[in-house]
């Protein structure tokens, strides 16, 4: 069977939330469900378009955006330098990912036997309540750029998961990803989708992905492809730590109204110990967007310490961390930190665990 997203289901969703905007709602009504409606009006409206290529901006330009979006989460720069600081280069080995031919149907049932034999509890039967949509609410697209994205309409509390299908095992690794989004929205849905927290949206979903890890490596069927994913995958966590580590060094030793022209971010990133070539990339690849990633993985880190020798301890610190009603990213922080997790503890640990595993591969 195909699965794809109605887009005229869609379009007729988005038309009868217009209208019931333009009626006359109550007082206490509109309180309640306009914001909800106009969130989801600019979900549906974002999953009706194509994406389009913007162009590729100046370096200045780029410096000042990537700043842009950092400051707002300055007091997050020392534990991401601190983790930086820890790798010594790049990783720089390549393993082609073998072929990995399943239908739709037998993608969708491994990931679903997964939530239901590995997690289990109330994570399944928040997983359920999206998976049951699966038939017009997944869409499956060919491509190398994009590996998943999952979009949640707060309104009818539902997602729609985009997941890019390549024959790989990595394919199972996204849909699980994605599906930790979904249980993230349908379990505290403002606390997934503030900007405000946006360093830690991928908490849950990088937690299920990092249990898969464990259990298929495990698994005679599947075992060496998830090893080759799992340290092609990690190797990229790696590297985006080591990124925008790059970045947030150049913001710590300049400000920006000192980088007002090429020549002047070259000479203060030589100053600051950064390689011209090492800049580039970081600001081409827009490091900044590694932020949500780096910061969630730190937790994903203190968590599968934990899971390793006790995992319904992880599972309970999980639902602990969903519980955290704070909006406020700095309430938010230290509620977090004030359930023992501390962000760069097993960094370097891990780091070590992957260099055996390469080795082991």
């Amino acid at each position: 069977m195909n699965y794809s997203w109605s887009y005229k289901d869609l379009k007729k969703r988005y038309n009868m939330l217009q209208r019931k905007l333009k009626g006359n709602l109550s007082f206490k009504d509109r309180i309640l469900i306009v914001k909800d409606m106009e969130e989801t009006l600019t979900s549906i409206s974002f999953l009706l378009l194509d994406y389009d290529d913007f162009g590729t901006p100046s370096m200045v330009d780029a410096v000042a955006a990537e700043h842009e979006l950092l400051s707002y989460y300055s007091f997050l720069w020392r534990d991401c330098l601190e983790v930086a600081d820890t790798i010594e280069s790049k990783l720089s080995f390549k393993l082609r990912p073998q072929r990995l031919m399943l239908t739709q149907d037998e993608l969708l049932g491994i990931v679903h036997d997964f939530y239901k034999n590995q997690i289990g509890g109330e994570f399944f039967l928040t997983f359920l309540k999206d998976f049951n949509q699966r038939y017009n609410h997944v869409r499956f697209t060919p491509s190398k750029n994009v590996e998943g994205a999952t979009y949640h309409v707060g309104y009818f509390k539902e997602s729609f998961i985009d997941i890019s299908w390549n024959h790989i095992f990595l394919d199972i690794i996204v849909l699980i990803h994605e599906y930790g989004h979904a249980i993230h929205f349908q379990t505290n849905y403002y606390n997934q989708a503030s900007m405000e927290l946006l360093p830690f949206w991928e908490i849950v979903s990088m937690f299920m992905e990092s249990v898969a890890y464990d259990h298929f490596i495990k698994d005679s069927t599947f075992s060496k492809m998830a090893l080759e994913s799992k340290l092609i995958d990690h190797k990229s966590l790696l590297n985006n730590m080591y990124d925008l580590g790059t970045l947030l060094k150049l913001f710590q030793n300049w400000d920006i109204e000192e980088l007002n022209s090429n020549g002047r971010i070259k000479h203060c990133a030589r100053i600051a110990g950064i390689s011209i070539k090492d800049l580039m990339y970081s600001l081409n690849t827009q490091a900044s967007c590694n932020l949500q990633y780096v910061v969630s993985f730190l937790v994903v880190i203190e968590l599968m310490d934990v899971y390793r020798n006790d995992p319904e301890k992880a599972f309970y610190l999980l639902r602990q961390i969903l519980s955290i009603k704070a909006l406020d990213l700095d309430e938010y922080y230290r509620e977090l930190v004030g359930k023992g997790i501390n962000l760069h503890a097993h960094v370097k640990d891990f780091e070590s665990e992957l260099k055996r595993e390469l080795k082991r591969f």
